[in-house]
């Protein structure tokens, strides 16, 4: 067997510190989220200031699955079908989550529970007060969310390394997910705990919402080392990992545009205020990816220049 040429780098492909990385991310979207779970009792959150918010993280989630998802999940099948098939399916997949399950709610509780009141926005949002049915609805919607949160955000970087070289933003792996992850969980975290205060009257949830937090806060992360450990397991990662990506990036497209597209066919005010929050978070999720990107072929172009041997999709060098 020919030797393999191990990069020295910390983050090159896949392997431990590739996964160091993912235990980074992963972390750090889990206090994101529980953070999130505690603003509405520590900063008073308006209408305009969460719209603000959303426009922007659904700005930078509608980049991340059009520059960086789509386009690796189709490098990492071979073209481009099989990947548009995958973003059918999460995009269809995600929407009748969201008509079935309601539960992507962005409003302050001030705004949700006096629905129509001086910081409404005068469109119909989720009952104030739901049934035990409805809450459980929510609840599921929510934890499904988040899973496959967490496998966007492993499948990001077992497939969206950005190569060898030095430590530098261009290498870490999967960056602009995790970015759109990790800004969007504290919005999911407050509907959470919104829905948490009104629960059913008397309920565990509604007795302990730090708990309810916590719980919420840790799904995607061991979503996310759990769909790394099972796509590193399987004999054909690449199409696991591709899967994963263009189902995700089909998500990501519905969750975005179900933030955005309430927004320009409801409100008036504050149109341009949201929209450039919308053009800043497409513009960071297109610099991200080009940056790597760039950083990735400038690695390539020096690990051809240092011998004859080529990296497959999953950064693993192998001679000719």
């Amino acid at each position: 067997m020919p030797p393999v040429a191990v990069s020295p780098a910390l983050l090159s492909g896949a392997g431990a510190s590739e996964f160091a990385v993912l235990c980074v991310y992963a972390l750090a979207v889990g206090v994101a989220s529980v953070a999130g779970g505690a603003l509405p009792g520590r900063v008073r959150l308006t209408h305009l200031r969460l719209q603000l918010a959303m426009s922007c993280v659904g700005g930078l989630m509608l980049g991340v699955a059009l520059f960086g998802l789509i386009p690796h999940a189709a490098a990492a099948f071979g073209r481009i079908e099989p990947a548009l098939w995958g973003v059918a399916a999460g995009l269809l997949g995600m929407f009748f989550l969201l008509r079935f399950a309601p539960f992507h709610s962005h409003e302050p509780p001030s705004v949700v529970e006096h629905e129509g009141g001086e910081e409404g926005c005068g469109h119909p949002h989720h009952d104030p007060h739901p049934s035990a049915a409805r809450w459980a609805g929510a609840a599921f919607g929510l934890g499904v969310h988040a899973l496959i949160d967490g496998a966007a955000l492993a499948a990001a970087v077992r497939g969206g390394h950005g190569g060898g070289g030095t430590l530098g933003l261009g290498a870490l792996p999967g960056l602009g997910a995790f970015l759109a992850i990790a800004l969007h969980k504290p919005l999911d975290a407050v509907t959470v705990m919104t829905l948490a205060r009104t629960a059913p009257g008397g309920s565990w949830t509604r007795r302990h919402p730090g708990a309810i937090n916590l719980l919420f806060a840790a799904i995607g992360p061991a979503g996310a080392i759990g769909f790394y450990l099972l796509a590193g397991a399987s004999p054909a990662e690449h199409l696991v990992t591709g899967t994963a990506m263009s189902i995700a990036a089909g998500a990501f497209l519905c969750i975005s545009l179900s933030d955005l597209l309430p927004e320009l066919e409801f409100h008036s005010h504050d149109r341009l205020s949201l929209s450039a929050a919308l053009l800043i978070g497409v513009a960071v999720a297109a610099a991200v990816e080009v940056f790597a990107h760039g950083y990735a072929h400038h690695a390539a172009a020096e690990g051809e220049e240092a011998g004859p041997r080529h990296t497959h999709a999953h950064g693993h060098p192998h001679s000719h």
